[in-house]
């Protein structure tokens, strides 16, 4: 026998005729884990507020405006992504959950709180504009970027005040340009590792960011020379380069790249990590070059924690 597939999402859309002109959106699925197909969309559509609950599967397309209140998505297994394409406004965004943000803007009129069990993870270069707060006592990271898909590698996010609390983690380890799967290939990246494909004792050059890669030590003299520095100390822009494949042993990932430009106070008590991954060992002695770290830069008028 076979069994049917679930069926979508409740939705209710509760308005008030005195006081309120677009009423406010609930999308609630009763604690059921969501399916890929059990999708419910809302596109190029304006609300007071939208709350998503308990195992929504939700998608943002063109353009959505909250203008009137807020976005809140609670704890539950839910699945909301803002779809490549949408532009979303609103004015304050509440994420206790995950939320995949690939769209082609975001602008909150208020303040974006990331809650504890909340992930917001970032897949576009876009800068998230925030005019008041951003609070942070969960996780805000970004999608694995590579030289061919650079758009995914990077958290660029503007408020007037920034905190992130204790509890918070703003991640972006082995997250940037990647290092070489290929035996004797280079690592991703403009300071990309030398790789070499000799298959015994010989090993990847290390990822370069603002200082020179490590060099490998090779028995057959052939090993990878190390990335050559490219980036500033004072102009922070991009993501860790990759390591060299060593003889079939893979590089290592680069970290990613973080800015927060805050023009007001930035307190920092949690934890920011941009580290670069280690390579892989292999036989013989090979082993991959590992990636370098990425970069960090914090703008701010005033900076505690």
């Amino acid at each position: 026998s076979t069994d049917g597939d679930d069926a979508s999402p409740g939705t209710v859309l509760l308005k008030n005729n005195n006081t309120q002109t677009n009423g406010n959106l609930t999308i609630y699925n009763a604690g059921q884990s969501p399916g890929v197909d059990e999708v419910t969309p809302i596109t190029g559509e304006t609300f007071n507020n939208i709350n998503i609950s308990k195992g929504a599967n939700v998608r943002f397309n063109n353009i959505i405006n909250v203008s009137a209140g807020q976005i809140l998505i609670e704890p539950g297994s839910n699945q909301v992504i803002f779809n490549a394409g949408s532009t979303i406004n609103v004015t304050n965004l509440i994420v206790n959950d995950s939320l995949h943000d690939d769209s082609n803007s975001i602008t909150i009129k208020g303040n974006l709180t990331i809650g504890h069990l909340g992930t917001y993870i970032q897949n576009h270069t876009q800068e998230i504009s925030v005019t008041d707060t951003v609070l942070i006592y969960g996780n805000l990271t970004h999608q694995d970027g590579s030289s061919v898909n650079i758009t995914n590698g990077e958290i660029r996010i503007k408020s007037k005040d920034f905190f992130l609390r204790s509890i918070g983690f703003i991640d972006s380890d082995l997250k940037g340009f990647r290092g070489s799967s290929t035996s004797g290939a280079s690592g991703e990246g403009t300071g990309g590792g030398d790789g070499t494909s000799n298959g015994f004792g010989d090993g990847g050059g290390g990822g370069a960011y603002g200082g020179d890669g490590g060099d490998a030590f090779g028995f057959s003299g052939a090993n990878g020379i190390g990335g050559t520095a490219y980036a500033s100390a004072s102009n922070v822009t991009t993501m860790g380069s990759g390591g060299g494949d060593g003889g079939g042993s893979d590089g290592g990932d680069g970290g990613g790249y973080i800015r927060i430009n805050a023009t007001g106070t930035t307190e920092i008590n949690g934890t920011i990590t941009a580290n670069g991954g280690g390579g892989s060992t292999g036989t013989g002695s090979t082993g991959g070059g590992g990636g370098s770290g990425g970069g960090i830069w914090i703008i701010t008028n005033v900076l505690r924690g």
